[in-house]
């Protein structure tokens, strides 16, 4: 009896300092991957680079964090995740620290460039020690904690942004942010030698599709209907998720005309209200009967209402305004936990999660990407026409989840990995 209590205490302990560490590591990549986005009001009135410049900056950074999702994630089923995170954190930070020094956009773009492909090397390596070394319980709730220190880490890049607006330039800003980068990345390797040396982690390794099936593979994925369709909510999503949340601040500016200070309280509140929206999508799986496809359908639907009424919404109303975007924003959050936190753990036995986790990733953030060029164009025809946009994505997301769902309740029983 004893034995099976110790047991059960290593195993709290294993998954107390397997998330811990990688909340901590995935918290502090997303204060470089939102530090541009929180800044750009203040970049825009330091009037270093032109608004275009700075939106080609974002788009580049979200196109090569999303090729680097599909190159790392393959990438991180081999390699062990301590080297992968530490390099995704360290390197990024001190790039973060250097862009106050690029002299023109070109320099600038590039940099962004760097650092969205090294910054893509966390989250199918996170991914893959959370899934093979934790039950699935703790693992679906661990991933659903990602999440949340995504949020967290946008929060601490907005509060970068106030931190500028009180010294009056961004500069100090990107080296606080680069530098607490760089200490996680440190703390990290420190954690990491910790849970090796007792057992906490191992290395898993590739293993068969089915007791009949060759070893899984993208090119069998993308033969099966249902993954295929996933696929395409998920970059539905990330135009969402990640080209408008990269646009909120100027979206605040801009269209509700709120001063930079407001800007930057307005938009630390945003992360709260994801977090809320993350923990919410997993409850609601319990009226849905743990489907997180019906759970999708549902909140593309909201998102696409809650933009209805930003569209619809007077000028005399600007926090009703304000309130129902950052109510499509935890939406669009909860679906992207449904696919990564919940979807993304039935493939947890092929070995593969970490590659299954990044091509995903790599499909979100190539639609953001464009998106975010698409952006900048439409917003010379003004904010509604972009709004409009917002509408119709969240709508087409509805309906291709509700094709998913019918797919996937039409071959109950067979294996999302394996062809039609």
């Amino acid at each position: 009896m004893s034995g099976a209590v110790n047991a059960a205490g290593q195993t709290r302990r294993a998954a107390l300092w397997i998330g811990g560490s990688c909340f901590a590591a995935y918290a502090a990549c997303y204060i470089g991957k939102n530090a541009l986005s929180a800044l750009l009001p203040q970049l825009l009135q330091e009037q270093t680079f032109a608004q275009e410049e700075l939106g080609r900056m974002g788009s580049v950074f979200l196109l090569a964090y999303g090729v680097g999702q599909l190159v790392n994630g393959l990438l991180g089923n081999r390699v062990h995740p301590r080297y992968m995170v530490f390099l995704g954190l360290f390197l990024p930070g001190v790039l973060l620290a250097l862009f106050p020094f690029c002299g023109n956009a070109l320099a600038g773009t590039l940099l962004w460039a760097v650092c969205g492909f090294l910054g893509s090397m966390l989250w199918g390596p996170l991914s893959r020690m959370v899934g093979e070394n934790t039950s699935p319980g703790a693992a679906r709730l661990l991933l659903t904690l990602l999440t949340v220190a995504s949020m967290l880490g946008t929060l601490l890049a907005y509060l970068l942004a106030a931190f500028a607006s009180l010294c009056g330039a961004t500069r100090p800003a990107f080296w606080l942010g680069g530098g607490c980068m760089a200490a996680v990345a440190l703390l990290w390797l420190l954690a990491c030698r910790r849970m090796e040396r007792r057992g906490m982690v191992r290395q898993g390794e590739v293993k068969p599709l089915s007791a009949g099936g060759g070893r899984l593979t993208l090119g069998a994925l993308l033969r099966n209907r249902v993954f295929l369709c996933v696929v395409i909510v998920t970059m539905l999503n990330g135009v969402i998720r990640n080209a408008v949340s990269f646009w909120i601040p100027t979206f605040l500016s801009q269209h509700l005309a709120l001063r930079p200070e407001w800007v930057s309280v307005a938009s630390s509140a945003l992360p709260f209200v994801n977090i809320g929206g993350t923990f919410l999508s997993l409850w609601g799986l319990r009226l849905v009967r743990q489907n997180e496809k019906t759970m999708c359908v549902l909140l593309f639907v909201l998102a696409a209402a809650c933009f209805g009424v930003v569209w619809l919404c007077p000028a005399g109303l600007p926090l009703l305004s304000m309130a129902a975007l950052f109510a499509a924003s935890a939406a669009m959050t909860g679906v992207c936990n449904m696919i990564f936190s919940v979807y993304i753990l039935d493939f947890r036995s092929t070995g593969m999660i970490s590659g299954i986790t990044g091509f995903l990733d790599f499909s979100s953030y190539l639609s953001a990407s464009a998106a975010s060029l698409l952006f900048s164009d439409m917003m010379a025809q003004g904010w509604n026409a972009v709004i409009l946009f917002w509408i119709a994505t969240t709508a087409l997301g509805a309906l291709v989840s509700l094709l998913t769902r019918l797919l996937a309740g039409r071959r109950s029983g067979q294996p999302d990995g394996e062809a039609d």
